[in-house]
């Protein structure tokens, strides 16, 4: 209808309380009325006549969690680490932790083992936030996951849990050996704290820490002699380890983030590593006290972009992909892309 012939609203009507109980009308009357006319302004009530004129306070505060700190604080402060920390690379890649520290409780006493206790059963849960954090070993069904600071193994022919528990910080990635029975994990925190588990055991075997950051990947040579561990992009190096002895045996530092790394399936000596500079070709000389590796650029073809991952195809070629959504096939002997 036009908007000249649209209905006003009515005025308010007035309570009638005549013919309520007398008891009724008299609660009533302590009661105020609000009227909406700005015309007429609202006396105070109370003992109290002279107006307040201080302004209106709200006591609401906002307070950011991540600037927030105690009182008293015994951790050093990090504000000068931060600055000198590299931006995070354009790469969803790299870890970035959710957890903080997970410490015990030193008021609760550890019972005997003869005395029992409770004991873990079964973990339902999976920690989303790890990258490279899941491990498949299909000819000995054994699937291996991370869950905040503890590993889960499920055991598929048996429809059993085991559980690796040590890590007191959230675990980033992991790594299983080629023969299911030795597993690598590591913390994704400045502790890059490394362990390495007995799988049949369920038992740490060692632990060892080298990267000044998290750590970023792990991988197992294809003998299961040798597991590389890849420093997040505040750290960039290549660290290689015995499997049997968890000694380091040589690193190497690069000059930008490396996103992932992988051993060749043909040789236990070649492996291969991608990153912000393009790819790296790396070989291990004998005794692995040393690595040698030999940049190659992204192809012209999908212009000046980041390697993310990478994968080998039977003995003599490798996939990579680009953070503009290509893939790049190369030839491991000749080291190009063709």
């Amino acid at each position: 209808m036009p908007r000249q012939e649209a209905p006003l609203p009515s005025s308010q009507q007035q309570l009638d309380v005549s013919a309520m109980d007398p008891e009724i009308q008299e609660d009533l009357g302590h009661l105020s009325v609000c009227d909406d006319d700005p015309a007429k302004p609202v006396q105070p009530t109370g003992p109290s006549q002279i107006p307040d004129h201080r302004p209106v306070v709200s006591f609401l505060k906002v307070t950011d969690l991540d600037s927030a700190s105690p009182v008293e604080s015994d951790e050093p402060d990090t504000t000068e680490l931060d600055q000198n920390k590299p931006d995070h690379p354009n790469c969803y890649k790299h870890f970035t932790p959710r957890l903080k520290t997970l410490s015990l409780d030193q008021s609760v006493s550890t019972p005997r083992p003869q005395d029992g206790g409770i004991k873990l059963k079964a973990v339902i849960g999976y920690n989303g936030n790890g990258r490279g954090n899941m491990g498949w070993s299909p000819d000995q069904g054994l699937f291996a996951y991370s869950c905040g600071g503890l590993v889960v193994l499920e055991h598929l022919h048996t429809g059993t849990q085991s559980h690796l528990q040590g890590h007191s910080e959230e675990i980033s990635c992991l790594a299983i050996s080629n023969d299911a029975q030795t597993l690598v994990s590591a913390a994704g925190s400045s502790r890059s704290l490394v362990s390495v588990w007995d799988v049949q055991t369920a038992t740490c075997r060692g632990t060892a820490s080298h990267h000044k950051g998290a750590v970023q990947s792990l991988a197992f040579s294809r003998d299961d002699l040798f597991f590389l561990s890849v420093g997040d992009f505040s750290d960039p190096v290549l660290a290689l380890w015995s499997s049997a002895s968890v000694q380091l045996l040589c690193s190497v530092s690069m000059s930008a983030p490396v996103h992932d790394a992988a051993f060749s399936p043909a040789a236990a000596g070649q492996l291969a590593c991608v990153g912000s500079e393009g790819i790296h070709f790396c070989l291990i000389h004998t005794r692995a006290t040393d690595i040698e590796a030999c940049r190659v650029s992204a192809p012209p073809e999908v212009g000046d972009v980041e390697l993310t991952a990478l994968c080998y195809h039977l003995d003599s070629f490798l996939l990579t992909s680009t953070a503009g959504g290509h893939v790049c096939a190369w030839d491991v002997n000749k080291q190009r892309c063709f």
